[in-house]
């Protein structure tokens, strides 16, 4: 995939133009050996001028709009979704995955721009929350159909997942992660010692490929729920504080975080609270089912996020400021690395729309605690050089954030100490 990328962008900087790439059915890939980005897909280039053409075919083929169509392809800058094929299913999920199901999953869109765009984020909305309900940690998408997404999902203090199901509806409710909740009991609950009841989902991200929705937990560990929600699945527990998680779309393994093995969430915010380096980094392999210990010794490991290619993933350090990069290929493969360093306490990273970028949410003076707490979001390349920095001390004034989301042009933030999701756009 790494080479082919890069022949799409030689192609596009050598002819000042952009270039589009759709992945299609596996059935032509006999024609295009060359183009084969893994055994069910391929991809096929499209110089910008041929774009209202192809789109209207397109359009056509699908049922689609084709002015939306045409704009989306004109518009977008290296969004992918590949599919895989998994004949594989979980217990006592609401919607069996199965391989006839995924056949006719037919993805997606990959496009490769000569220009990085980057605004200034200046114009500011919300997702509100249902009422009495706090702490929009995490802000996920899913892909549905081919140019299409849902979401916001994101998570809550009382345990449970909600959806955005847009203006006029609002946020719905989703899933939930403890199987000893009740409505009664945890709703709105926004007290951490009653949270190894109630549940408390800190982290999201969807396998675009079958639609599952893996949570993170802080109490529960890693979880994963089907397409209609309802009771989450735990695939993975015994830790004491499970922050953050990403799934690799090349390979379907999710890389999660334990930020410690000897204090939990509820320790933080206890005076004289100092932490230590426990943090681990591990693998969840949704084939066989294993977990794999990759990295320990961090200072309070928070979101990872994988590299676009599968190289690496990232994981921050909450309490040591600073981010590492820990190598899944090559010749420094099982090793780490500190990537970036940065002024504040890191929270979850995410990648960025930008083919090799990522986003990090961070909070200066959180830890160790200063008078006045400045949030910002990161924006910084593969190499660990910061790109652009958006500050949001105004909307979250003295509060920590969770993450920073790139999605559409927007950057959807979530915080612990908010009832919505800050939306950034240009």
């Amino acid at each position: 995939m790494t080479s082919i990328m890069k022949r799409g962008q030689a192609g596009c900087q050598k002819k000042k133009r952009k270039a589009v790439g759709i992945v299609v059915d596996s059935k032509k890939l006999s024609k295009r050996p060359n183009d084969r980005i893994g055994p069910q897909t391929f991809v096929k280039y499209i110089p910008s001028r041929q774009v209202r053409s192809y789109s209207n075919r397109y359009a056509s083929n699908h049922n689609l709009d084709k002015l939306f169509v045409w704009k989306q392809l004109s518009n977008m800058k290296y969004l992918y979704t590949l599919l895989f094929i998994a004949p594989f299913t979980y217990p006592n999920m609401a919607t069996p995955i199965t391989l006839a199901s995924l056949l006719s999953f037919y993805v997606a869109l990959l496009s490769v721009s000569c220009l990085v765009v980057s605004g200034d984020y200046v114009n500011f909305s919300k997702y509100v929350l249902p009422q009495g309900v706090f702490g929009p940690e995490s802000a996920a998408f899913r892909t549905v159909g081919v140019l299409v997404s849902e979401g916001p999902y994101t998570t809550t203090t009382d345990g449970r997942i909600f959806r955005w199901q847009g203006s006029n509806i609002g946020f719905v409710e989703f899933a939930y992660t403890s199987p000893h909740r009740t409505r009664r009991f945890c709703d709105g609950n926004t007290d951490p010692e009653k949270s190894p009841i109630c549940g408390w989902p800190m982290a999201l991200s969807f396998h675009q490929a079958t639609g599952l929705l893996y949570i993170a937990d802080a109490f529960y560990g890693l979880l994963v729920v089907g397409p209609l929600g309802g009771l989450a699945t735990q695939l993975a527990s015994g830790f004491k504080f499970t922050p953050g998680l990403d799934v690799d779309l090349l390979t379907g393994n999710v890389y999660f975080a334990v930020a410690s093995t000897t204090y939990d969430i509820r320790n933080i915010s206890q005076p004289g609270f100092k932490g230590d380096s426990t943090g681990m980094l591990l693998r969840y392999n949704p084939f066989n089912r294993q977990v794999t210990v990759l990295l320990t010794g961090l200072a309070g490991s928070s979101g990872p996020a994988v590299s676009s290619d599968g190289r690496f993933v990232l994981v921050p350090e909450l309490l040591a400021k600073r981010i590492q990069k820990y190598w899944l290929v090559g010749p420094k493969a099982n090793t780490a690395e500190v990537f970036l360093t940065l002024d504040g306490n890191p929270n979850k990273v995410k990648r960025a729309a930008n083919f090799g970028e990522f986003w990090v949410a961070v909070s200066v003076g959180f830890i160790p605690p200063a008078p006045i707490i400045v949030p910002k979001g990161v924006r910084f390349n593969s190499n660990g050089v910061a790109l652009q920095t958006v500050p949001f001390a105004t909307q979250f004034y003295n509060k920590t954030i969770s993450i920073v989301q790139e999605q559409n042009n927007k950057l959807y933030v979530g915080s612990r100490r908010t009832n919505f999701i800050g939306i950034y756009s240009n």
